[in-house]
């Protein structure tokens, strides 16, 4: 019995070296300057895409950032464009028009995290992807005219830019950190809000 609780204990200790040799920190850098996250960390999702800790990013861009706990939405406002992201759900909107994406906003380290593409690409931003250094690089870009929304262009084609098998080359597990998803049925008025002020979006 002793060598079983051994070789188990061994195993597991095998495992957890092995998530700690692939994690790997992922800078965000916004027109040359790096977004610091204190606690919650960027990571690479399940679906390979990389969702970072709304509230520094979103802020650096000049969005004002605010959080409906009815709805498990994360709104982001700048220069007139308004971006909804919901927690568990695939679908986000600009400026109300339902957009796809391949991944979902979640709550992670008791933060909401979002995909920075669909973010700042909503806004009008260059979002670039350093396979090299694992950075998120991202720049300014044209300001919209006269209200007009600038949505993620799916079909670009850009080398080095971030598309659908973006943010992910060289495929790295997550920084290790549980992800709680919030599933779309716990989204129903009267769900349990586990959120109890704005702390989750730091």
């Amino acid at each position: 019995m002793r060598q079983k609780l051994i070789l188990v204990f061994a195993i597991l200790m095998v495992g957890l070296f092995a998530m700690q040799a692939v994690a790997v920190d992922i800078p965000v850098v916004i027109d040359g300057q790096a977004v610091e996250f204190v606690d919650q960390k960027p990571y690479i999702d399940e679906n390979n895409r990389t969702l970072v800790p709304m509230r520094a990013p979103m802020e650096a861009l000049g969005a004002t950032v605010s959080w409906d706990a009815d709805k498990y939405q994360a709104i982001l406002e700048k220069d007139g464009v308004v971006v909804v992201f919901t927690i568990g759900n695939n679908v986000y909107t600009v400026n109300d028009e339902a957009m796809e994406m391949d991944t979902k906003a979640a709550l992670t380290g008791d933060r909401t995290c979002i995909p920075i593409r669909y973010a700042a690409e909503a806004f009008g931003y260059t979002v670039l992807w350093d396979s090299e250094t694992y950075t998120v690089d991202i720049t300014s870009a044209a300001v919209p005219e006269d209200g007009d929304v600038i949505v993620p262009d799916e079909d670009a084609v850009d080398e080095g830019a971030v598309d659908e098998d973006g943010l992910d080359d060289g495929s790295v597990e997550e920084n290790g950190d549980d992800q709680e998803v919030v599933d779309d049925e716990n989204l129903d008025e009267g769900a349990e809000d586990p959120i109890l002020d704005e702390s989750v979006l730091e």
